[in-house]
């Protein structure tokens, strides 16, 4: 079944929509987006990266 969602994508029958990208910081304005029943598309919520870890509110890196 993927096999034929991924190649009808390919072809370009499919088309994914992106409505909005919010950072993980902004999830709550994420969920509000969805919930308000105006996204036209995905919303997605971006996750950080292994080198960025500004979210767990520390210096140590770790």
């Amino acid at each position: 079944m993927y096999a034929e969602l991924a190649e009808l994508v390919a072809r370009g029958v499919i088309q994914l929509v992106i409505h909005t990208t919010y950072p993980m910081s902004e999830a709550a304005a994420a969920v509000a987006t969805v919930a308000s029943g105006h996204a036209t598309g995905k919303t997605v919520i971006t996750a950080a990266t292994t080198h960025d870890l500004s979210w767990r509110g520390d210096k140590t890196g770790l």
